[in-house]
This record gives C-alpha cells, structure tokens and sequence, in this order.
C-alpha cells in the first residue's frame, strides 16, 4: 500500500554563472544583482524575481549540492521519488552544475551535482548497514540499477547501448514509453544496468556522458545537442518499524511471536540536463545544427507549455499537455506527480543575453507555482515462507496427521497475499476509472457550450446579412471615390511632368542669354585693352622702330585682332564642353604664355597626355628668344609692349605652360610645388585655372565630363618626382584614380593590379598600358579583401567570396560563403544589404597558399580552409575568442601550410596545415607576449614574423624559436598595413595618418618617412620591383625604391 499524499510545491534555485573571457573582452556589462540576505535577484534595474534559493556567480558546487540535492538522496531512502533539472539557454553551465561534462582536468572542489550525489547514496547505503549491524537488526538489502536516455530529434535513445552509432542513431528509435497502473511512468527497450559501488556507477556514467551528442556553435563551443536523463532505481528491503500503525492487522496474525514484519520500499532519482535554448541568429547553426536546435526548443517549449498548465492556478482544471513533447512525457510524474522536483535555472549575468536571461526568469517564476503529490512507494508483507514453516513447526507438535492441515494453512496465507495484491490493483483501477470520468464530464460541458453556441435564431441571421449588405455598400463607395482619386493623381503627375520641361528649357534659354551677355562683355573689355597697347606703342614709337628684331605695333595689332575676333567669334561653337572666359591680366602677358591653352572653348574628348608629350610647332623655337628676353621683371612689358606676341605662332598649336605671368605664379603658389611638378593632362590645366567657379553645381558637371569619371574607367597617370622627395628612399611614380569611393584593398603580379573598393567594386588594371581593363561589380557591400591566382580572382564582401574568371571577360563562376556553402555563379549579387544572414560571419581578409590551390578566409573567430581544386571546404582553424583581422600563409619546408593569425583578441597564433587535413585544426604555437591592442596586419620577411597592432608597436618575432626579438614603439599613429621594399631590406609601415614610414628589417631602425597620403592607408602589396598602397582618397599610389640599400644604414 501507499502512504497518504503529501502536497508540496516545485523547488526553484537559481545559479547565476561568471562572466567569459570573451564577454569580459568584447566589455560585456554585469546587468543581474542579488540582494544580500535574501533569495532575490534584480535584472536590469526594476525587475525582481524571488526564488527558493539563489546563487551569485562566485557560489561553489559543494553549496549548491547541499542546498538542492542533500534532501532528496535522503528522501529517495524513506521511498520518495526526486527529480532535479537544470534549465536555461546555451552556454549558461547547465552541464557543469550537473557533472556530466567529465572535463579531465576537473579537480574535487568542481565536481557536479550527479558524482556528488552518487557519493552520497553509497555513502547513506553504507551508514544504514553497518547501523543495522550495530543494532542487532536483519541487514537491509538494496538493490541498484541506472538507466541513461538520450532525447535526440525527438527520439529516444540509449546510452548505454554501446551497439549504437551514426547511422543507427538517424533511425528510428525502438524504446517506448509506457505508463502503469499508477499513473507511474516507465520505458521498454532501455538497457537497465545493476551497479554495487560509486566507482562502478560514475563509471556508467562516464560512458553514457561520452556517448552523448554534442557540437560546436558561436554561443558555446561544446554545446550540448540533446536532452539527457539519468534515473537511479533504488530498491530497498528492510524491517518496517514498531510504531507504524499501517501493520497492526498483521500483528494480531502473530501476536505474541518474534516474527519481523519486512517492507519494500522503491525510490526512482531523475538527473536531467536539458540542452539550451538558442537562437539561430546568435549561434549561427546550420544544417544539422539548425534541426537539433529547432528540435530543442520545440521540446522546451511543450515544457513551458506544460509548467504554465500546472502553474496557472486558472487553468488547473485544463487538460495538460504531457504528450505533446517526448520530453515531457518522460517527466509527466516529475511534473505534477509523486515526486520532489527541483528546478535549477542557469543564467548569463552579460547584458548581451538579456532577453534569454529574462525569459529563463520567467519560466522558472511559473515552475514554482506547480504542485506535486509526494507518495511513499511501499509494501509491507510478512514472509510467506516464515509464516509458513512456523506453521509446521507448531502443528507438527500436535502430531504427525497435521500435513494435511499445513498445507492448508500455507494455502490460506498464499491466498490472503493474492486477495491484497489484488486490493491494490482495484484501488489502482478505482482511480483511473475517477479521472476518465472528470476528463467525460468536462468533455461533455465544453460540448454543451458549443452547442448552445449553435442555436442561432433566424432573425439574428438577417440582422446579420443586413449589416454585412450595408457594410459592403459603403465599401464599395469608398472603393470608387478612391479609383477617382487615383486618376486625378495620374492627371496631376502627367501635367507636373510638362511643366517641368518647360522649365528646363526656359532655363536653358536664360543660360545662353546669360553666355551670350558674358562674351559681350569680354569683347568690350579686349577691344579696351587693345587700344591702350596702341596709344603706349604710338608713345613709344622711336624705341620701337630702333628694335629691327620686334614685329611693328600695327603688326601686333593684327595679330591681336584676328585672335580676338577668333575668341569672340567662337561663341557660336557646337561644342558644348564648359567655357571659360580669359582674364584682363591673362591678356597682358600673353607674349609670356599660351592663350590657346586657355581658350575658352576646350575640347574634352582630346587624348590625355602630359605636358612633356605635347607637340610642338616651330614656333616655339622662334619665340625662345623673346621668353628669355622677358623674363627679367614683368615691368618690362609696359616699355615693351610690342613683345605681346613675340612668342605667338600662327598656326595656333599648344604652347608652353603661363611661366612669367604673375597670375600664374600666384596660382601656382597656392597648388603647393608638387602641382608644377607633376605632369597633368590638357584637360587638368582647365580645371586649375577655374577651381573658383566650380565649387558649386560646376563640380558635378566637371565629374560627368571628365574621361576620368566617365562610367569610372580608370586610368594610370605618371607622377614626377618632386623637389622634396628627390633624396627619399622610396617615391611615387604614379597614381591610380578611378575609384569613386575609399580604396580598401590592393593586389598585384608584375602585370596587372587589383582594387578593391568601398563603391562595391574591383578594378583590374593593366600596369603596361596604365589602362584600366575591366570592373567587377555586383557586390553586396564593400570589397575588403582580393586575390589573384592563375585567371582567378577571388573578392570579399560582407560574408560572400566571388570567385571571378577574367580570360575571357568578367564572369562570377562561384559564390562562397563564411559558413561553408558553395554556389555555382553569382548567388550574391541581388542581395545589397550589409545586413550578414544568420549562420554567417563576416569575412575581414584571404589569402593564397604559395602554389594557389588552397584558400584561407578569416571568418569570424575562426580561418576556413578551402580546397580550390575542387572547390569545397575541408574544414576550419580555430582557437581565437575574437575575430579573425589578418592572416598569412607561408610553406614549410617539407610541404605543410604554415598559416599565421592576428585576432581582435590581442593573440596571434600559427597552424600547421598538413596536405589533405580536415575538420577543425587548432593552433601549434601563440606567440608571448600579447600585443595590447587588435592586430591589424602580419608579414614575413624569411624566417622573421612582423606585426602590427593598434597598440601603436610593431613586434618582430623569430619563427623558429618563437620568440619576441624586438618592439619598437609608432608615434605618429597606429599602423594599419606592413610590407617588405622588393629588392632592399627595410620594411615599411602605413599608419591611419598616411604616412609612410621606413624601418631597417634587422634592427628596426628608422630610416625616414614620407607623406605617402592625407587619408588614412588602407592597403600595402607588392611585386618583384613596386610597391602599391590603397587609401582612403579613392587612389592606389605606385612606389620604387630609389637610393642603394646600403645608404644611412
């Protein structure tokens, strides 16, 4: 029989656990407080949750044991059942506070609550032995067995089949699950295992806990994929005691004997570690991952289902879904049963998990609310055996014709057990049989309601159509006005599209008056000029007839004449390029220029070539004389004025830049010297001389005129060396512009180069021809990393490479992701968002083994590896707790990849990749000491490792030993980008500020700096004799070094 029902409620503690190194890194805030004192924690700073127990996240093991589990192993030997469960998301410690992670280098102090609690039972086996034995008592007999289950995907699987492997456990399960009699939950098919000792049980346990199912996920590296269910049947005969008042029927049977009276008490212990609830977008499953996690929490959720139904006080009466979830069919006599039950709720205290942490609150705030009916499972019988041959004894006594009367006796006490087993099973029935009628009652109400619901009337019916009728006129006409209204935009729109030609005609028309107005003026103001040179002439005539070598002023006039009339003349041009008028102090000194480079009308589709190119006229040669007679002080031209066109040709052909002109040299000045030095193309001169007209509406045209920014086809211009940077070990020689936006990127082989761009763009350029050959377009973002192998080219962007064959023309051949994926084409060219789709992982930089058969993107925390002969993903590195920032491959000599990283962490790790590995490969070696700071870029130059960091250092490192042989402090700014000079042994560095700077490879030893940009630089390649730097200002400057290696050193 069974003691009464006990009422109690479901025990809730809560655990919260420490802070990551990697929350701690990425400056995750505390955001939980536990009130001193008191079983209470504050989320945030006004919600407040109370529980039975709370623990902060510097409670020990052995303290959360004797709070939580301390009473239920002693109750399981009074025959209570328990059950202990730990919930919450993943990655908050479920499976350390229950011991079923074995970590090996786990010391006594950490152990969990299941290796605890199975010391304790053991121990409490052995206490009652050696008391009984004191006592003088029958020793109790106990008998042990566990099972371990696994809840995979819904299935129920056994792990302690050791049978079991990958195939057979995507098949379908064959244990089952059974409910008895009592209302007792219990399986079939599951093997049952009889243990003596701790040893021996932790040992089962141990093998059940390898056996289970777990994986790796961005929230938790060892996440567990299943839900998991250690049971402990403990089974227990001893000598019921002399107070119990349930025996005193069966002591009248005996009165006055020394029979002992033995009780049989069953006890089951339930140890559930319950996977973690996740998100997709946070952990970033796929694949297989993404159904384990959907399976997980479809389970957690019937759970919560079923804890809301028991723990909502309104809906105690409502049918409680315990065979909605395998899960909680195997927990229904845990859930509102005959069981203590203690829920253990693990929380993250970062305010990243602020939402999960609220809901875990919430679910486990509902679980205390449910109530549970503690039984005793117990039967008290007497012996038949003892009874029986007592019997015999006492009868034989009497004489020998008592067999017969013996047997009879012995068949009364076999009956009399039969009868009381039989009472408990109808008692059992009776039960059952009271709960179908409450489940037939209240099935019958709820149909009673629904038909009373359908007892409608016929005038409701036509009240009900009339409204309907009325309500769907009104619609009606509301869908007609709107159709009407809907044409009078249509009309409006139509009639706004004319006037807004018109109005760009008429303002078409005022800009040619406005022209024409303009050249009025300019003709007026020549012709004045004009003639003040003929009354200074006139004036001067006697000088001017004695110069035999100076052309007559009526000579010059003419000259002047005709090229006015042509400036003002031209005004009816077809040309339609943008005009600029000549000044008054132009004309002047146009003896000492060339008008026809300033002309006002300028043809832009002229080739673009330098000043050194340009042809000259013969002239030019005759004019030399008198530009070295003029060039002692502009105040000779007002005594001379016959020397005006002195240099002029008239054929008309492009002069020599404005040299003596004092407007020239002023605006010269203001370029800076580097604008005189640097050679610029016919149409660049245009825009100097009128940089103080366009700074409005004439900067957009200039764009959309320019060949250079025409459908942003790139050139590659020559840049001179300037007065300056003549004695500087490295110059600039030329400069790449095409770029619409920041340049992030650059590759480059002695032919051709790459850019990658902020515009969503790569160009390819040819170094030959200064050309450039064709844009890759279509990306989804920005292009932060390009590579380039045998006709290959791959690009980054957001999470996507695109794998582009350019032999013939650009064409994306496959698309792969961060997470894996291979997509043949271009999978990612309609998706323009920045926005990366769950499961991936931004791509911050590639690289190229030496022979270009794999491939290695910096995803995340970890490197994936690609095969690119097949083009699959063999597998990933991993170790870092940041992400992945830079990245180098080198080769061993016996054929390994040897790939360096530099991670958001601080670390910077090496991998040996051997030929053909797979799966996930951890890190040989992390070099001591840490920068300080991210590290941003990695080189290596031989044997020696350099990087840089944000810290402000560059570190060279000795790869073979492995250590730290030098540090050297940046003052200017933090280096963003580190190479080697091809040919010389300096390494140079670009820093944020855009400055250049030059270190000797064996001492680090500065040997000079040079502005190499005014915006920050991005990107550093090279080849065998350049070196090419990518900047924010939208160019890729061309570098060679200039002087000998061995100067300064």
């Amino acid at each position: 029989m069974s003691s009464g029902p006990d009422e109690s409620s479901v025990r809730v503690a809560l655990r919260i656990r420490p802070q990551l190194a990697k929350e701690k890194i990425e400056g995750c805030h505390i955001c939980t407080y536990v009130m001193p004192g008191e079983p209470q924690v504050v989320l945030g700073k006004d919600k407040a949750f109370t529980f039975d127990f709370v623990f902060d996240m510097d409670t020990q093991q052995d303290s959360i044991y004797t709070h939580c589990t301390e009473r239920l192993i002693e109750g399981c030997f009074e025959g209570y059942n328990a059950t202990i469960f730990a919930y919450g998301q993943t990655g908050s410690g479920k499976t350390y506070t229950m011991g079923t992670g074995f970590d090996i280098n786990i010391g006594e102090e950490e152990l969990g609550i299941i290796p605890r609690a199975v010391n304790h039972l053991f121990r409490g086996i052995e206490e009652r032995r050696q008391a009984a034995t004191e006592q003088g008592r029958p020793i109790p007999e106990f008998k042990i067995n566990a099972q371990f289950l696994e809840l995979y995907n819904e299935e129920v699987l056994d792990l302690f089949d050791t049978t079991r492997d990958l195939e057979t456990r995507r098949q379908k399960s064959n244990i089952k699950i059974h409910e008895d009699a009592s209302g007792g939950i219990y399986t079939v098919g599951v093997t049952t295992r009889t243990v003596s000792s701790a040893v021996e049980m932790m040992q089962c346990l141990k093998l059940g806990a390898l056996s289970r199912t777990t994986a790796s996920t961005q929230m938790n590296v060892q996440s567990s994929r299943s839900h998991a269910i250690f049971t402990i049947h403990l089974c227990q005969v001893r000598v019921c005691s002399a107070d119990n008042s349930d025996n005193t029927t069966d002591n009248r049977l005996v009165a006055d004997s020394e029979i002992n009276e033995f009780e049989t008490l069953t006890a089951k212990f339930h140890f559930v570690d319950l996977a973690g609830s996740e998100r997709l977008k946070r952990t970033g499953a796929t694949g297989d991952r993404a159904k384990e996690g959907i399976s997980i929490n479809c389970g957690l959720l019937a759970l919560g289902n079923v804890i809301s139904a028991l723990g909502d006080r309104s809906k105690r009466s409502t049918h409680v879904p315990y065979r909605d979830s395998k899960l909680t069919r195997l927990l229904q006599d845990s859930l509102g049963g005959n069981s203590q039950t203690m829920m253990i709720a693990c929380i993250s205290p970062s305010d990243r998990d602020f939402m999960e942490t609220l809901n875990t609150l919430k679910y486990a705030n509902r679980a205390r609310n449910i109530k549970n009916k503690e039984t005793i499972d117990a039967q008290r019988s007497r012996l038949t055996q003892v009874l029986s041959d007592q019997a015999n004894q006492a009868l034989a006594k009497a004489g020998e014709s008592s067999e017969e009367i013996g047997n009879m006796i012995q068949n009364y006490i076999k009956e009399i057990e039969e009868l009381r087993a039989k009472l408990f099973e109808s008692e059992a029935v009776n039960e059952n049989l009271r709960k179908n009628l409450d489940t037939q009652l209240e099935r019958d109400r709820v149909l009673q309601n629904l038909m009373s619901m359908e007892n409608y009337t016929e005038e409701k019916a036509n009240k009900i159509r009339q409204e309907y009728e009325k309500r769907l006129k009104e619609m009606n006409r509301d869908l007609l006005k709107l159709q009407a209204a809907q044409k009078e935009h249509a009309r409006l729109l139509k009639n706004q599209g004319r006037y807004e030609r018109e109005l760009k005609k008429l303002q078409g028309e005022v800009n040619e008056m406005k022209k024409a107005k303009m050249f009025t003026g300019v003709y007026f103001s020549v012709c004045s000029v004009y003639f003040l040179f003929l009354i200074s002439g006139a004036e001067n005539g006697e000088d001017s007839s004695s110069d035999e070598s100076t052309p007559s002023p009526a000579t010059d006039g003419s000259a002047l004449s005709s090229d006015l009339m042509k400036l003002c003349g031209d005004s009816k041009t077809k040309s339609k390029a943008r005009r600029r008028t000549t000044t008054q102090m132009e004309l002047l000194y146009a003896s000492n220029g060339d008008l026809s480079c300033d002309s006002p009308i300028v043809d832009f589709s002229a080739p673009l070539l330098p000043l050194s190119e340009r042809p000259e006229g013969p002239a030019d040669t005759q004019g030399q004389s008198a530009d070295r007679e003029q060039t002692a002080s502009p105040s000779a031209l007002s005594a001379r004025p016959a020397g005006m066109s002195g240099s002029r040709s008239p054929t008309g052909i492009e002069r020599k830049p404005l040299e003596h002109s004092p407007l020239n040299r002023r605006r010269m000045q203001e370029r800076g010297p580097a604008a005189s030095q640097i050679p610029a193309p016919a149409q660049t001169l245009l825009v100097g001389t009128t940089e103080t007209k366009t700074k409005g509406s004439d900067y957009k045209s200039l764009l959309e005129e320019s060949p250079v920014f025409e459908g942003h086809r790139g050139v590659i211009n020559p840049v001179a060396a300037t007065r300056n940077n003549r004695g500087a070990r490295i110059q600039c020689v030329h400069v790449a512009e095409g770029h619409t936006k920041p340049v992030l990127c650059v590759d480059a082989t002695d032919d051709l180069l790459f850019t990658g761009s902020k515009d969503r763009t790569c160009k390819v350029w040819n170094l030959v021809t200064g050309q450039e050959i064709m844009s890759l377009a279509d990306h989804p973002s920005s292009v932060v990393s390009v590579r380039y192998t045998s006709s290959l080219v791959f690009t980054v962007s957001t999470s996507y490479i695109k794998v582009w064959d350019i032999r013939d023309s650009a064409k994306c051949i496959r698309t792969l992701t961060s997470s894996g994926q291979v997509g043949s084409g271009d999978t990612c060219s309609s998706s323009k968002s920045l926005s990366i789709l769950p499961g991936e992982s931004q791509i911050n930089q590639i690289a190229l083994n030496t022979s270009g058969s794999f491939l290695y993107a910096a995803a995340g925390n970890a490197v994936r590896m690609w095969d690119l002969r097949k083009f699959v993903s063999t597998g990933k590195l991993t170790g870092h707790l940041g992400p992945v920032l830079c990245l180098s491959v080198e080769k061993l000599d016996h054929g390994q990849d040897v790939v360096l990283t530099g991670s958001k962490d601080h670390h910077i790790k090496m991998f040996e990749v051997a030929e053909g590995a797979q799966g996930s490969v951890g890190s040989c070696h992390t070099f001591d000491p840490t920068h300080q700071d991210s590290v941003e870029s990695l080189t290596v130059h031989g044997e020696v490792l350099y990087s840089s960091s944000r810290d402000y250092c560059i570190n060279k490192w000795d790869m073979a030993s492995k250590k730290l042989l030098q540090s050297v402090h940046v003052p200017t700014d933090w280096v963003s980008a580190l190479g080697v000079v091809p040919g010389s042994p300096v390494l140079l560095s670009g820093c944020r500020g855009g400055l250049l700077c030059l270190w000797h490879v064996d001492s680090l030893a500065p040997l000079g700096e040079v502005q190499g940009h005014d915006s920050p630089i991005n990107g550093l390649t090279t080849n065998s004799t350049q070196l090419f730097t990518a900047s924010d200002d939208r160019t890729v400057k061309v570098w060679e070094a200039k002087s000998p290696p061995e100067d300064g050193m």
